[in-house]
């Protein structure tokens, strides 16, 4: 399962697809081929005709562990890849929620919900030459997408009924789905595939080789491969990898994007990816124009607004987040040290954690009131969510907190820290993101505030691909950080479900890496039976039912402590970067559709 962690606001915006009337004519780009059937987006992401050429320079927080996004766990790997080398199959319009062509250009469904007929572009090819044809997307969905081996893959949200969906092909350009049982949600889960080649890859799978192994597969594509090895059907392709340096992608001849002012997409020549921890470097790197545009922290906003105001030649944006990054705190039931993985599996501590917070002061001070209360894990723009569990989450009340914590027969000391009945010191290590200004401050928060209630906190900052690696791995006490969220909160389901292959706080719901509800307790074993009754229930009363069941029961157990909300879209652009606007309050920003002026 790819969770969809944090991006920055440019990142996340550059997936925008918007359909519209299409072109009478479209004129190739630069040593371009337009395809027969090109993807017309329309003036949602594009605002005017750009010019050809030049290089866009945007900014990694760290480098991509691998250019194979169904083999990782990256999000650097994720922001090169997807949408830029790869494409979609579907796009779901990040603002309106609507399904929108990509690689498939129309869809049905059978009337009884049990077979889906997906209809793809004609005429696209990889950036090699070679044909896209509907044994590219059967590949993705066997190889990637349906197999639990790949490290990215989305096995379980494709598990309907009990049965993986079948998937078959009548022709080169027909994909017909089969479920056991009707899933209201299956064509929203089709937005996040996006297709990778069976004649690059096919040698690696042993679905296709019975030599290859699933190690293979997801060692496929490493940062070592050869960048003519690693093709797409997205706007740009790999050009080249300077490991820790720089991340180059170049125009794709073969792209099928194409604008309604009658241009082929993308417009600029490169997309250089610069490899750069500090966000105070990225900052300066920006103001001294060596980046075009950059997603920023509140801390960064106020500071580039002020410059702008003055004169600076950039705009500082802030644009609404639709459906943010739930940005919460995970205790490891499973820890090692008893004591603690006992306290932690206990719905009074975590709440008790969760009322000795201040969030008004993490709102102010890290994210200067560019920020919301916590609210759970669904967007309140969600149609899912229940506004009735709201007043749960985010009660600050230290008092209510030592009450909590003194009636699990914790006691303070001399030194003030409570004591486990054995006379231990309750103390734990959180770990957080240590290059992300705003995930170290709510981490120095939570470390003041929990010693306020006698909690000793150590606080250890980690790179991201430590921080994932140590948290999936189980080998923490807590972490901090953010998943993302989405209009279609069932495709959350491996995250929030118990047993889920990104339920990472209590991994021994597992058995042999499956979910297990034999070993749950009581309380996941009935979420987990809720989402499985999700997988097959279509009536819309009776699906707003089960989400009512599941936020209730979140917000009685609190499995994870819910920090802050970031509800603004926050960066920066040149002055002589064009397609990079608001609409209707949201940032567009897509890759394809930027140019130099």
């Amino acid at each position: 399962m790819r969770p969809m962690f944090r991006a920055s606001l440019i990142a996340a915006a550059l997936s925008a697809l918007a359909p519209f009337a299409l072109a009478k004519t479209v004129v190739a780009g630069p040593g371009g081929q337009v395809p027969p059937h090109p993807l017309i987006v329309g003036h949602s992401t594009i605002s005017s005709p750009g010019r050809y050429g030049g290089t866009l320079y945007e900014v990694l927080g760290g480098a991509p562990a691998t250019f194979n996004i169904y083999g990782t766990l990256n999000p650097h790997t994720y922001t090169v890849m997807m949408h830029n080398v790869l494409s979609p199959l579907i796009r779901e319009n990040p603002v309106t929620g609507a399904l929108e062509p990509g690689l498939a250009t129309s869809w049905s469904s059978s009337k009884g919900g049990l077979k889906y007929t997906i209809h793809l572009r004609r005429g696209v090819r990889w950036s090699d030459g070679a044909p896209f044809s509907a044994q590219d997307v059967i590949f993705t969905m066997r190889c990637a997408e349906e197999n639990p081996a790949a490290q990215g893959n989305n096995a379980g949200a494709f598990t309907i009924g009990g049965k993986t969906v079948a998937f078959s092909s009548p022709n080169p350009y027909t994909v017909v789905a089969k479920l056991v049982k009707p899933d209201g949600s299956f064509l929203r889960l089709l937005n996040e595939v996006d297709v990778i080649p069976k004649h690059v890859l096919a040698a690696d799978c042993p679905f296709y080789n019975p030599k290859a192994t699933n190690a293979q597969f997801n060692a496929a594509w490493s940062i070592n491969t050869p960048p003519k090895d690693i093709v797409g059907t997205g706007p740009f392709e790999l050009a080249k990898y300077v490991p820790g340096q720089e991340v180059v992608l170049r125009r794709n001849p073969y792209s099928f994007y194409a604008s309604t002012y009658g241009q082929q997409l993308p417009y600029a020549n490169h997309l250089t990816y610069l490899i750069v921890k500090s966000p105070q470097v990225q900052v300066a790197m920006f103001e001294s124009k060596q980046l075009s545009l950059l997603g920023l922290n509140a801390s960064q906003f106020s500071t580039l607004k002020a410059k702008q105001v003055a004169g600076a030649p950039f705009q500082v944006l802030l644009a609404k987040n639709p459906y943010p990054s739930a940005l919460a705190m995970y205790f490891n039931y499973n820890d090692k040290h008893p004591d603690l993985a006992s306290l932690f599996s206990k719905a009074r501590f975590r709440r008790a954690v969760g009322e000795a917070i201040d969030y008004h002061r993490i709102i102010d001070q890290v994210f200067h009131t560019l920020a919301a209360k916590p609210v759970g894990w669904i967007s309140p723009a969600s149609v899912d969510y229940s506004a009735k569990y709201r007043g749960d989450y985010g009660k600050y009340d230290p008092a209510a907190a030592k009450k909590l914590l003194a009636s699990l027969g914790l006691h303070p000391g001399s030194s003030g820290i409570l004591h486990f009945p054995d006379g231990k010191p309750v103390q734990f290590t959180l770990i957080t993101y240590g290059h992300n200004s705003s995930d170290q401050k709510m981490g120095e928060v939570v470390q003041a505030d929990l010693a306020k209630v006698g909690i000793k906190v150590n606080l250890k900052l980690l790179n991201f691909s430590l921080l994932i690696q140590q948290s999936f791995g189980g080998n923490f006490d807590a972490s901090l950080f953010g998943f993302g969220s989405t209009p279609n909160n069932q495709f959350r389901q491996p995250i929030w479900q118990p047993g889920g292959s990104l339920y990472f706080w209590h991994l021994s719901d597992r058995v042999n890496k499956k979910a297990d509800p034999s070993v749950m307790f009581p309380w996941e074993r009935a979420l987990y039976k809720d989402f499985v009754a999700l997988d097959t229930t279509t009536a819309p009363a009776a699906r707003s039912a089960l989400w009512d069941k599941i936020q209730r029961i979140y917000a009685q157990e609190q499995p994870a402590t819910f920090l802050v909300w970031p509800d603004a879209a926050l960066s920066a652009v040149q002055s002589n970067v064009g397609n990079v606007f608001i609409r209707g309050g949201y940032l567009w920003a897509a890759n394809y559709a930027l140019y130099l002026k």
